[in-house]
């Protein structure tokens, strides 16, 4: 089994792996703001936010071309009153630069409270 490195600078997240990864996704932490990250063709990638929770916010992610997108079960918070973790299973389907936007909204706000943007850089 190989190893998956993630090297983080102030403003890109670069994932690196060697060998095989066993089918198992990389995880990553969307930190707030703009991101890059160095993504393989066909790679999946766990994309984490932090949850809601009660409050109704939730994390939804734009259509764009190129990557799968799929909303996973959110993982529960890890302490008693914590908040959980909002999971996306991004798979890269073509090389190139993508942008793909996560927006925190509520379902009765046209507006999103947050929004978080990954341009992968995929090879």
């Amino acid at each position: 089994m190989g190893s998956v490195g993630l090297i983080r600078n102030s403003r890109s997240l670069v994932l690196r792996s060697s060998g095989h990864d066993g089918g198992r996704p990389v995880v990553t932490e969307v930190p707030e703001g703009s991101t890059v990250l160095d993504a393989r063709l066909g790679q999946s990638l766990e994309l984490a936010l932090p949850g809601g929770g009660a409050t109704g916010f939730r994390w939804e992610a734009r259509d764009v071309d190129g990557l799968e997108v799929e909303r996973l079960a959110a993982r529960p918070a890890q302490s008693f009153g914590g908040k959980g973790r909002e999971i996306f299973l991004v798979t890269p389907r073509r090389p190139g630069d993508i942008c793909l936007q996560l927006m925190l909204r509520a379902p009765w706000d046209t507006k999103p409270a947050e929004i978080r943007e990954l341009r992968f850089r995929i090879r």
